[in-house]
């Protein structure tokens, strides 16, 4: 019943697309009926990928794929799309027999499955380098949000690189996180992952939340994106959280994974107030790096029952997390399972970081305890948690849609800068070491040169976390975790209607009056 229709053909410097969808027709497919095979032959026509030129490359009458130019992780791509569109095949025959579809119909069906699992995602702005931007927003959400994706797109266009805008519907291997709100975080990581697997090897994004504003047009991404991390994340300024909305991500196989094991958290969701992928991340960073204590963290996790109106047992989970964590770093991946598993280290591999930065020194931080200001050589190129659009067009720019920004609002010289954060670093001690180490205030926090330290480096001095007004120990070079932090959390404020109905993130705590709203906000104390 199952028949096989090889063919030979030699594709010369052409596009990524005619090779790929040539070597899936010819990876002898099995199909169960003449329509299958006429519906991968038309939808090859009619399926166009966003891929740069490849060299001379051979499939043969066996099936097998020759090529001096494409890489193994090209390959191995090709013939994973090959079992998905083997996986399409089945998952139509099953709609056929439910929807009791005609041949002609399942045959639009299936070109409709295979361009969405098969085409590129297009970039709303194109761009000259390996780096791009994506934001992940619905329709009702980029129009809420458009000032602010309007001033990202003004800095890819300043600084040549591409901009993806996402509504979440782009990836069917993601369809299981459509739904309700809380999936939508899960939702970005799956299809940011996906979106990764369509570009070039090492390809790099940043991404973002809607809410960020750019508001440094001459300064790029590259103290980021050349470091040597694979996946990158940072602390919050004023929070004990390692922050999950922004972040880069290269395009290597390990990060893909991470971000799709990430996005099945879902799965394992407690059932009171965890942060949705925020909470998550904490796990996901103790259990990929394998670190010890990581199965406490886990048990405090599962065990998250209260509701977003008592966060004690959420915060002592992020701090737990944290200590077991310990400073900042840039951890190696070599040693994990998942690394090994991913090629990390071997000879033919590169090694593969995961980066932790620590407060004020990502490329994007919270705007409001950076009183809003910026430098054109030091400190993010963006602010985070921007929510209100006249904020971006009148404040941040003097014209939005031309891209002139506003300077004499915004820009502050570097010492003036400098003097504003460290006011900030002063003044949340629990969160700020204090000497002379290399992550000491007084020594990096003006200049924004605090670094992630090294996977082996031994911590000269142990970031010290405030309880009960005496210091404690957070986290060790030996990668060892100290007993779970059982202070009561401090004072929080969140702007929310019902705290039964809230299960999204957290915003940045406390939320401070934004000097430049003009309407009164209420805070609910909880």
């Amino acid at each position: 019943r199952l028949k096989r229709k090889p063919m030979s053909f030699v594709c010369y410097p052409c596009s990524m697309t005619g090779l790929r969808l040539w070597a899936l027709l010819s990876l002898a497919i099995p199909v169960q009926a003449e329509f299958r095979w006429s519906t991968l032959k038309s939808a090859r026509s009619d399926v166009q990928l966003h891929r740069a030129p490849t060299a001379l490359a051979e499939v043969a009458a066996d099936g097998s794929l020759n090529s001096s130019s494409e890489t193994a992780d090209s390959i191995k791509d090709i013939l994973q799309e090959a079992i998905l569109v083997a996986k399409l095949e089945d998952k139509l025959e099953a709609q056929s027999l439910q929807k009791g579809l005609s041949a002609p119909a399942l045959i639009a069906e299936a070109k409709a499955l295979l361009r969405r699992e098969l085409r590129s995602v297009q970039p709303t702005v194109a761009g000259k380098h390996k780096v791009g931007v994506v934001i992940m927003a619905d329709k009702t959400f980029q129009e809420r949000y458009k000032a602010q994706i309007q001033s990202v797109k003004c800095f890819v266009q300043n600084q040549g690189y591409d901009l993806f805008l996402l509504q979440g519907k782009e990836f069917a291997k993601c369809d299981r996180f459509q739904g309700s709100s809380d999936k939508y975080f899960y939702l970005k990581h799956c299809a940011v992952a996906e979106l990764l697997a369509q570009q070039a090897p090492k390809y790099v994004l940043a991404v973002l939340d809607a809410d960020v504003a750019a508001i440094v047009m001459d300064r790029s991404l590259s103290q980021w994106t050349d470091s040597k991390g694979d996946l990158q994340f940072y602390e919050r300024i004023a929070g004990d959280e390692v922050m999950a909305g922004n972040y880069i991500a290269k395009n290597v196989p390990w990060v893909r994974q991470f971000l799709h094991t990430w996005a099945d958290m879902l799965d394992v969701k407690p059932p009171g107030f965890s942060s949705c992928d925020n909470g998550a991340l904490h796990l996901m960073l103790v259990k990929a790096l394998e670190l010890d204590g990581s199965s406490d963290v886990e048990v405090l996790y599962n065990n998250l029952t209260a509701k977003v109106d008592n966060l004690d047992p959420y915060w002592n989970f992020v701090r737990t997390s944290k200590k077991v964590l310990g400073p900042p770093r840039a951890w190696n991946m070599n040693r994990t399972k998942m690394g090994r598993d991913n090629g990390c280290g071997s000879p033919l591999g590169d090694s593969c970081i995961l980066t932790v930065w620590p407060r004020m020194n990502f490329f994007v931080d919270d705007g409001a305890y950076l009183n809003f200001h910026a430098n054109h050589a030091i400190g993010p190129v963006m602010h985070h948690g921007i929510k209100q659009p006249d904020d971006v067009s009148s404040f941040y720019f003097k014209d939005l849609w031309k891209c002139k920004t506003n300077e004499e609002k915004v820009i502050l010289t570097a010492d003036a800068f400098g003097h504003e954060v460290l006011n900030v670093a002063e003044g949340y001690t629990q969160f700020y070491q204090r000497g002379t180490c290399r992550q000491c205030v007084e020594r990096c926090a003006a200049n924004f040169t605090c670094p992630p330290l090294e996977d082996d480096e031994t911590a000269p001095v142990l970031v010290q976390q405030v309880q009960d007004g005496k210091p404690g120990d957070q986290g060790s070079p030996e990668r060892k975790t100290s007993p779970a932090n059982k202070s009561v959390s401090p004072q929080t404020f969140l702007e929310v209607e019902s705290y039964e109905s809230y299960m999204g993130r957290l915003p940045p705590r406390p939320v401070i009056w934004h000097r430049m709203m003009e309407h009164q906000t209420s805070f609910i104390n909880p």
